[in-house]
């Protein structure tokens, strides 16, 4: 086994990300992790390198050139899988959730499994994140696939809440449409702060919100 095929592409973003001159706090910044994530990620280059310190690693990736992907290819390529991986788990373990246990209690069930609220998570959303900011990954096929996706996603989730809706445990003045718009939007707000912002009481805050909005679409007899 190559030293690139070692390493994560996620190893590879941060190893990269070093080379090129970046120190923990920016590559945290650059990449959307934590200091301590990079850390860690350091620390597992580190020992499948055989390397001990930066200084030594940055020797070896300029004598070992083979170590990182060379074009920029490899590293949409790596984005691209990151990506689907994260949406293809959520989405299983979403259908998971809603096979076994329809009703009003798997609302905030399945948006927290949405929410980066885990190390697991916190990778998923960050793959989607380097995926929406780049432009260099925004291929005519790549769009259209992404869109596509979301197309289907957004279709699914509106017929989950019509159904809820009708069902009675979803407030119904206000449209499947609507609710969904707005969810997804505070998903998305959400998900930037929990993964930007590892300070817990913060981040307990956030998801207060999102429990408060999903509090809010339940029928007025099944609120707290």
């Amino acid at each position: 086994m190559s030293a690139q095929d070692a390493l994560s592409p996620r190893e590879q973003e941060v190893l990269a990300e070093l080379r090129a001159g970046g120190r923990v706090p920016s590559i945290a910044n650059r990449l959307s992790i934590s200091r301590a994530t990079v850390r860690n990620h350091l620390q597992r280059i580190f020992w499948k390198l055989g390397v001990h310190s930066q200084s030594e690693l940055i020797e070896y990736v300029r004598d070992h050139p083979e170590t990182l992907p060379h074009s920029k290819a490899s590293h949409v390529a790596n984005a691209e899988r990151r990506y689907w991986s994260a949406n293809r788990r959520l989405s299983l373990e979403v259908d998971e959730i809603l096979e076994s246990r329809w009703g009003p209690k798997v609302l905030h069930e399945v948006v927290h499994r949405a929410l980066p609220l885990s190390e697991a998570g916190r990778e998923e959303w960050q793959a989607r994140f380097a995926i929406w900011s780049r432009p260099d990954t925004a291929s005519e096929e790549h769009v259209a696939r992404r869109a596509s996706e979301m197309d289907q996603w957004r279709g699914g989730a509106n017929e989950h809440i019509k159904r809820a809706q009708a069902e009675g445990w979803l407030r119904a003045d206000v449209s499947s449409e609507e609710s969904l718009e707005q969810l997804f939007s505070l998903l998305v707000g959400v998900s930037i702060q929990l993964i930007t912002d590892l300070e817990p009481t913060r981040n307990e805050a956030q998801v207060r919100v999102v429990d408060a909005f999903l509090d809010n679409l339940l029928a007025d007899d099944l609120k707290d």
